[in-house]
């Protein structure tokens, strides 16, 4: 072994060829660290679709981090459906093993209960960051609300742990609510994991959903709004701009545009929950333009990112629909509604939900699942998706919302996908029209693309023979408005006027050397166009424009002014005038309203607002305008004014009331009593209630609060809200109170006094009581016993009548004389003077009261019998005592052998009360009554023998 193979084996410095090798690996270690670092960083800015989470492989549930607004940064992911959100989430994921995509689950178990003014879906978590495969959260979520909204109270109690709370969104307020807090983003934050059993209390308020509030709202986002809630990876906005143009072609306002897409989604797209995850990296684009079906994650990604792609900020959401409704204002949240939706962002409104995903089917394929797993009740909720849509199992969808054809807002039908748009391009000739123009036209067509609104932007066309006619002179009512353009339109504001004159001058149609009008009308700017390829169209447009003028100058020496139209055209449209106004906020007395003036949803500007014919403010260039209610309950009529528009809109203002439910039938000092209050029909939560002037609590999410009254002879009981104050008064708690102790102390001394009367001794009460037991519990057992053994009797009977008429050996007329025959027989055995026991009178009047008619010999035997042991009982009216009370007396009080009575008392019940038969009874009763009178006799005798002894002794004397 040579010196350098010695060194090498004993660790000294190995050759030189192993430095490369361990250079290598420096390297590749440096590379991974750098591009752990890297990647989520080119994520989160958009640089590509593809996330972190999809280049670098992690352990099951750690996608879903939790973070803000969440849930502690130390809680997991897993867990229950949306109680757990996290930093992230991807889309489409399979469910996996634990319910791994929780909004695939069709789990039928309860994740929460709600009790709640009014139906509402419960939010988790928002996203704004889309990462291609998923969503993930790059701060706080924005919580802007500048428009203040409805407000309402609910009460949420948790069935399973979480660590997100559910809230409506925007929660302004938690109340007992233990380990829960509000984020500045808004979102319900679990301080800790929260337990299953925990409880809170919110309070929201809800952003306008007017549709016409969202019409009139413009494009004026704040910088940082729009700047987060509209970012798009490169690829996917190049990938849906184009397609998304197309879609939305026409509309003219952010709310049409968000309806637009919605209805789209839900005409083009089925629901279902089968369908499977996208094989592109970018799950947006492959459902818009490749995938037939998918559920709510599929449905909201789209929406959020087609919208982003036309600059409108709108975000991600996560959390449950609104559940079963098990109870006047209770509802029930399963796993199964776990669901995702879209929050759009309106200028001076704040965030409003949009739900894309087909609602009807969703809840169709709810209750199946509901059905299958066979809970009880029937699964039929009826919820709000997007403002004003309105959908239920049964019936499908309905209202005016973005999904109906009815809403003036979208396009009637379904839209169809449209192909992929091919932009054209700058370069190349530009075609030089023909050097000859057409004759000139007259009577031109005049049209408009909208309902003619003071302050609307309306686009005229302007056609001869259905060819659009180009550089026409165009004017609304005198005033100039420009020159239409190659495709024979231009756009013009409506002026304040209650008829719109539209006059056209001049002009050629499409094809000809030179717009009538000259160089100036030539060098007008196109109207841009909506589709993918508009820019590029209006490059091409402006080189045809300059070529135009070119041609224009050299040949207007030859004459080509002669060749200008010489009419001019005038067509009037009528011009929409009546106002529509909308309130958004609580409409209740002494309350700031939000009031929005629309005219065919353009909003209508510096107008007077009144009520009840006063102004009080005037509407702001969004036709917008705060306005304080009547602090009286009553009708208020608010009114909009701006020459020639008018418009009027009357608000019930109800009155507020209170209301006192006793837990005893009259109201008692010391005891609770349930105090409600309500607006109109409407429970009024979160209101104090006072007691005789002293704050005792606040009104439930229904509207109530159990208090107790005071030891007073009266107490005033009054709630506040809403500028009002109502009261009523208790009366009598404490004379109530004193009546039932002397009522009570009357009852006792009363006792006492009848005991005395009857020599009443006070160590017979324990046996007593124990003989009443017994015997009570002998009677409720025979009681059983007879009414089973008459019922199975009955039904038997009822059976072979039954099965003797449908054999044909009895005939109906049989059948209803046997019914006639038991009822008389009962109604006999429930006469008054049969059921009293002491219908035999006394002495010598053995066969009273023995049942007239009946011509029973066994019952009148039994009748006899009881007639002559009532002639043995000293009792005075044995016609008020049952049959037990004077069984009780003929023993304790007439020394007659308990055993005989006891007998007779049996077997006279078991006959007038029960179903035993007179016969059976007759041998027990008669041996029953010669034993009493056998004991009466010897009585008699021994007392006779005592009084002639008597007698003798002293004639003795």
């Amino acid at each position: 072994m040579s010196d350098a193979d010695e060194r090498f084996e004993f660790g000294e410095t190995a050759p030189t060829r192993e430095y490369g090798v361990a250079a290598l690996a420096v390297a590749c270690v440096v590379a991974a660290i750098l591009a752990t670092a890297l990647i989520p960083a080119a994520a989160s800015v958009g640089l590509g679709d593809a996330p972190a989470e999809s280049l670098i492989p992690l352990p099951a549930g750690a996608e879903n981090r939790s973070g803000d607004g969440a849930g502690p940064p130390e809680s997991g992911g897993s867990g229950f459906g949306a109680l757990n959100v996290g930093n992230s989430t991807s889309v489409g994921e399979p469910i996996g093993e634990g319910g791994g995509n929780p909004f695939r689950s069709q789990d039928t178990e309860v994740h929460f209960r709600v009790r709640s003014q009014d139906s509402n879906y419960w939010r988790t978590g928002a996203y704004d960051t889309y990462t291609g495969s998923g969503w993930s959260r790059s701060g706080p979520s924005d919580a802007t609300a500048p428009v203040r909204g409805e407000e309402t109270r609910y009460r949420v109690e948790l069935v399973q742990a979480a660590s997100a709370a559910p809230t409506v969104w925007r929660p302004t307020d938690l109340e007992r609510a233990a380990g829960v807090s509000l984020t500045e983003g808004g979102l319900a934050r679990a301080n800790d994991r929260l337990s299953a059993g925990a409880s809170y209390v919110g309070v929201s308020r809800t952003p306008p959903r007017d549709p016409a509030v969202l019409r009139a709202s413009g494009r004026d986002y704040p910088d940082e709004i729009e700047r987060r809630y509209t970012r798009l990876p490169p690829s996917t906005a190049v990938s849906l701009r184009p397609f998304t143009n197309n879609v939305t072609e026409g509309t003219e306002n952010p709310y049409e545009t968000a309806a637009r897409i919605e209805r789209w989604l839900e005409a083009n797209k089925e629901y279902s929950l089968n369908a499977s995850r996208p094989s592109g990296g970018n799950v947006a684009r492959e459902f818009v333009t490749r995938m037939d079906a998918g559920y709510c994650e599929h449905f909201a990604t789209a929406m959020v990112t087609m919208l982003r792609s036309q600059e409108i900020p709108a975000r991600y959401v996560v959390g449950y629909s609104t559940g079963r409704q098990v109870g006047a204002n209770t509802f029930q949240v399963r796993a199964m509604n776990a669901h995702a939706w879209v929050e759009v962002y309106f200028a001076d409104v704040g965030w409003v939900r949009f739900d894309p995903t087909p609602g009807a089917e969703r809840l169709r394929a709810e209750q199946s699942a509901y059905e299958e797993s066979g809970a009880p009740g029937r699964y039929a909720p009826q919820e709000e998706g997007s403002p004003g849509e309105t959908f239920s199992a049964d019936a499908g969808e309905n209202g005016t919302g973005p999904g109906t054809a009815t809403d003036p807002g979208t396009q009637s039908g379904p839209v169809a996908t449209p192909p992929p748009s091919t932009p054209v391009t700058p370069s190349g000739p530009v075609e030089t029209p023909p050097s000859e123009p057409d004759e000139p036209t007259s009577g031109y067509d005049v049209s408009l693309n909208r309902t003619a609104a003071p302050g609307a932007t309306v686009e005229v066309t302007v056609e001869a023979g259905a060819q659009p006619v180009a550089g026409a002179w165009v004017a609304f009512n005198g005033e100039q408005v420009g020159w239409s353009g190659r495709d024979g339109t231009v756009t013009g504001r409506v002026p304040f006027a209650e008829n719109l004159t539209v006059t056209v001058s001049g002009g050629t149609t499409t094809g000809s050397d030179v717009r009538a009008g000259g160089p100036a009308a030539i060098d007008a700017p196109e109207p841009r166009s909506a589709s993918a390829s508009g820019w590029f169209a209006d490059r091409k447009a402006a080189a045809v424009s300059r070529t135009l003028a070119d041609n224009a100058s050299r040949r207007v020496s030859n004459g080509a002014s002669r060749r200008q139209a010489a009419n001019d055209t005038s067509r009037s449209f009528d011009v929409a005038t009546n106002a529509t106004l909308s309130v958004s906020g609580d409409v209740r007395t002494g309350a700031t309203v939000l009031l929005t003036a629309t005219v065919d949803g353009v909003a209508v500007p510096d107008a007077t607002v009144t009520i009840d014919g006063e102004a009080v403010a005037r509407t702001d260039a969004d036709g917008r305008a705060n306005v304080a209610l009547p602090e009286s309950p009553g009708n208020a009529t608010l009114g909009v004014a701006r020459d020639p528009i008018a418009g009027e809109r009357t608000l019930e203002l109800d009155g507020l009331t209170v209301g006192t439910d006793p837990l005893w039938p009259l109201p008692i000092a010391g005891t609770p009593v349930e105090v409600t209050a309500r607006l109109g029909n409407e429970s009024v939560g979160g209101a104090p209630v006072r007691v005789d002037g002293e704050l005792v609590g606040t009104t439930g999410v229904d509207g109530t609060l159990a208090v107790t009254l005071p030891f007073a002879s009266s107490a005033s009981v009054a709630v506040a809200a809403s500028g009002q104050t109502a009261r009523t008064t208790v009366a009598n708690p404490l004379v109530n109170t004193a009546a039932l102790a002397l009522a009570t102390v009357a009852l006792v001394a009363f006792a006492a006094v009848g005991a005395a009367r009857r020599s009443f001794d006070p160590r017979a009460v324990p046996r007593r009581v124990a003989v009443g037991a017994r015997r009570l519990a002998r009677w409720v057992v025979r009681g059983f016993v007879g009414a089973a053994v008459a019922a199975a009797a009955r039904v038997r009977a009822t059976l072979v009548y039954l099965r003797g008429l449908v054999a044909g050996e009895r005939s109906p007329a049989e059948l209803l004389a046997a019914l006639g025959g038991w009822l008389d027989d009962l109604s006999r055995r429930l006469r008054p003077g049969v059921s009293a026991g002491g219908a035999a009178g006394r002495s010598g009047d053995s066969t009273a009261g023995r049942g007239e008619g009946d011509g029973d010999a066994a019952h009148l035997t039994i009748r006899e019998a009881w007639g002559r042991f009532l002639d043995s009982v000293s009792v005075r009216r044995p016609r008020t005592k049952t049959p037990g009370q004077l069984a009780d007396h003929a023993v304790t009080a007439d020394g007659l052998p308990a055993e005989a009575v006891a007998t007779l008392r049996d077997e006279f019940r078991a006959v007038e009360y029960g179903p035993r038969s007179p016969d059976e009874s007759v041998p027990a009763v008669e041996g029953a009554i010669e034993r009493i009178e056998s004991a009466l006799d010897a009585t008699e005798s021994t007392r006779d023998d005592a009084d002639g002894a008597g007698d003798g002794e002293a004639g003795g004397n």
